[in-house]
Protein backbone atom coordinates (compact mmCIF):
# COMPACT_ATOMS: atom_id res chain seq x y z
CA UNK A 1 0.00 0.00 0.00
CA UNK A 2 1.57 3.26 -1.00
CA UNK A 3 0.57 7.05 -0.13
CA UNK A 4 -0.53 9.58 -2.89
CA UNK A 5 -0.88 13.10 -2.81
CA UNK A 6 -4.44 14.01 -3.59
CA UNK A 7 -5.77 17.40 -4.09
CA UNK A 8 -9.87 18.27 -4.06
CA UNK A 9 -9.95 14.60 -4.13
CA UNK A 10 -8.22 14.40 -7.25
CA UNK A 11 -4.59 11.96 -7.37
CA UNK A 12 -1.86 14.41 -8.91
CA UNK A 13 0.24 12.21 -11.25
CA UNK A 14 3.28 14.43 -9.94
CA UNK A 15 3.82 16.43 -7.12
CA UNK A 16 7.25 17.52 -7.93
CA UNK A 17 6.07 19.44 -11.34
CA UNK A 18 2.81 20.93 -9.59
CA UNK A 19 2.68 24.80 -9.83
CA UNK A 20 2.78 26.33 -6.43
CA UNK A 21 -0.67 26.91 -4.94
CA UNK A 22 -1.63 30.57 -4.75
CA UNK A 23 -2.09 30.65 -1.03
CA UNK A 24 -1.52 29.18 2.40
CA UNK A 25 -5.49 27.77 1.76
CA UNK A 26 -5.21 26.10 -1.62
CA UNK A 27 -1.85 24.92 -0.17
CA UNK A 28 -4.09 23.51 2.63
CA UNK A 29 -6.40 21.73 0.49
CA UNK A 30 -3.70 19.17 -0.61
CA UNK A 31 -3.89 16.09 2.02
CA UNK A 32 -2.12 12.66 2.38
CA UNK A 33 -4.95 9.65 1.09
CA UNK A 34 -4.26 6.05 1.11
CA UNK A 35 -3.38 4.46 -1.88
CA UNK A 36 -4.09 1.15 -2.45
CA UNK A 37 -3.01 0.33 -6.24
CA UNK A 38 0.07 -2.06 -5.93
CA UNK A 39 1.98 -0.23 -8.86
CA UNK A 40 2.76 2.70 -7.08
CA UNK A 41 6.04 3.26 -4.69
CA UNK A 42 5.36 3.84 -1.66
CA UNK A 43 6.31 7.67 -0.46
CA UNK A 44 7.14 9.40 2.73
CA UNK A 45 6.33 12.99 1.99
CA UNK A 46 7.80 15.63 4.42
CA UNK A 47 7.52 19.46 5.09
CA UNK A 48 10.41 21.52 6.72
CA UNK A 49 10.25 24.92 8.11
CA UNK A 50 12.67 28.01 7.79
CA UNK A 51 12.80 30.04 10.81
CA UNK A 52 15.25 33.27 10.25
CA UNK A 53 15.78 35.77 13.05
CA UNK A 54 18.71 38.41 13.87
CA UNK A 55 20.80 36.70 10.94
CA UNK A 56 20.32 33.01 12.45
CA UNK A 57 18.18 29.93 11.35
CA UNK A 58 16.71 27.42 13.67
CA UNK A 59 17.99 23.74 12.70
CA UNK A 60 17.50 20.77 14.32
CA UNK A 61 20.34 17.93 15.31
CA UNK A 62 19.83 13.94 13.78
CA UNK A 63 22.21 11.64 15.02
CA UNK A 64 22.36 8.44 13.13
CA UNK A 65 24.50 5.46 13.93
CA UNK A 66 26.96 6.40 11.25
CA UNK A 67 26.61 10.02 10.83
CA UNK A 68 25.05 12.89 12.57
CA UNK A 69 23.68 16.35 10.51
CA UNK A 70 21.91 19.87 11.34
CA UNK A 71 18.61 19.80 8.82
CA UNK A 72 15.33 22.31 8.80
CA UNK A 73 12.80 21.38 11.50
CA UNK A 74 10.30 19.21 9.83
CA UNK A 75 9.54 15.87 9.25
CA UNK A 76 7.27 13.07 7.79
CA UNK A 77 3.35 13.96 7.14
CA UNK A 78 0.83 11.90 8.72
CA UNK A 79 -2.01 10.50 7.03
CA UNK A 80 -4.57 13.36 6.54
CA UNK A 81 -2.43 15.94 7.18
CA UNK A 82 -1.81 19.03 4.97
CA UNK A 83 2.06 20.17 4.45
CA UNK A 84 1.06 23.39 6.23
CA UNK A 85 -0.24 21.42 8.90
CA UNK A 86 2.83 18.91 9.39
CA UNK A 87 4.99 21.55 9.99
CA UNK A 88 3.56 23.73 12.55
CA UNK A 89 3.01 20.13 14.27
CA UNK A 90 6.87 19.52 13.64
CA UNK A 91 8.00 22.60 14.63
CA UNK A 92 6.14 22.56 18.06
CA UNK A 93 7.25 18.78 18.77
CA UNK A 94 11.07 18.89 17.69
CA UNK A 95 11.31 23.02 18.99
CA UNK A 96 8.57 23.70 21.70
CA UNK A 97 7.69 26.50 19.28
CA UNK A 98 4.29 27.96 18.73
CA UNK A 99 4.37 28.56 14.74
CA UNK A 100 2.63 30.04 11.77
CA UNK A 101 3.25 28.98 7.71
CA UNK A 102 4.19 32.40 5.78
CA UNK A 103 4.13 30.79 2.95
CA UNK A 104 5.58 27.63 0.35
CA UNK A 105 9.06 28.31 -0.35
CA UNK A 106 9.60 25.17 -2.72
CA UNK A 107 9.27 21.99 -3.48
CA UNK A 108 11.56 18.96 -4.28
CA UNK A 109 12.56 15.52 -4.13
CA UNK A 110 14.77 13.66 -1.41
CA UNK A 111 15.67 10.37 -1.86
CA UNK A 112 15.21 7.91 1.23
CA UNK A 113 15.00 4.24 1.80
CA UNK A 114 12.09 2.55 2.57
CA UNK A 115 11.96 -1.58 2.95
CA UNK A 116 15.83 -1.62 1.48
CA UNK A 117 14.27 0.38 -1.40
CA UNK A 118 15.33 4.30 -2.87
CA UNK A 119 13.10 6.06 -3.46
CA UNK A 120 12.17 9.84 -3.90
CA UNK A 121 9.54 11.66 -2.54
CA UNK A 122 8.27 15.22 -1.82
CA UNK A 123 8.93 17.84 -0.04
CA UNK A 124 7.81 20.93 0.84
CA UNK A 125 9.89 23.65 2.42
CA UNK A 126 8.05 26.77 3.98
CA UNK A 127 8.38 29.89 5.48
CA UNK A 128 7.22 30.09 8.86
CA UNK A 129 7.02 32.64 11.68
CA UNK A 130 6.94 32.35 15.56
CA UNK A 131 3.45 33.47 16.64
CA UNK A 132 4.84 35.68 19.78
CA UNK A 133 7.57 37.33 17.38
CA UNK A 134 6.57 40.73 18.19
CA UNK A 135 9.61 41.43 19.74
CA UNK A 136 13.32 41.33 18.28
CA UNK A 137 14.61 38.43 20.61
CA UNK A 138 15.39 35.16 19.73
CA UNK A 139 12.62 33.11 21.01
CA UNK A 140 13.86 30.31 23.41
CA UNK A 141 13.70 26.90 21.85
CA UNK A 142 13.48 23.47 23.62
CA UNK A 143 14.33 19.83 22.52
CA UNK A 144 13.04 16.42 23.90
CA UNK A 145 16.09 13.90 22.72
CA UNK A 146 13.59 11.48 20.23
CA UNK A 147 14.43 9.08 17.59
CA UNK A 148 17.42 10.31 15.86
CA UNK A 149 16.56 14.23 17.24
CA UNK A 150 19.16 15.11 19.35
CA UNK A 151 19.55 18.51 19.84
CA UNK A 152 18.10 22.01 18.18
CA UNK A 153 20.10 25.36 17.97
CA UNK A 154 19.89 29.01 16.34
CA UNK A 155 22.63 28.85 13.56
CA UNK A 156 24.47 31.55 12.25
CA UNK A 157 23.31 32.19 8.32
CA UNK A 158 27.41 32.79 7.72
CA UNK A 159 27.93 29.25 9.20
CA UNK A 160 24.64 27.81 7.26
CA UNK A 161 25.07 29.32 4.00
CA UNK A 162 26.28 26.19 2.05
CA UNK A 163 24.08 23.96 3.74
CA UNK A 164 22.21 22.32 1.03
CA UNK A 165 18.39 23.06 2.71
CA UNK A 166 19.36 26.29 3.98
CA UNK A 167 21.23 27.74 0.49
CA UNK A 168 18.26 26.76 -2.06
CA UNK A 169 15.75 28.23 1.09
CA UNK A 170 17.74 31.72 0.80
CA UNK A 171 17.55 31.55 -2.85
CA UNK A 172 13.92 31.36 -2.69
CA UNK A 173 14.06 34.41 -0.57
CA UNK A 174 16.11 36.08 -2.49
CA UNK A 175 18.85 36.89 -0.02
CA UNK A 176 21.58 34.46 -0.99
Amino acid sequence: MGLAIREAGKPISDPHTQARPASIAAQAETHIALDRTEDRQMTRPRACGVLIRNDAILMVLHVEPTRSYWTLPGGALEIGETPAEAVVREFSEETGLCTHVSRLLFTRSYCQTLDGRKIRSPEYIFLVNYVAAASSQMPAVTCVPEGVLRGVAWKSLDEMRNHRQVSAALRALDCD
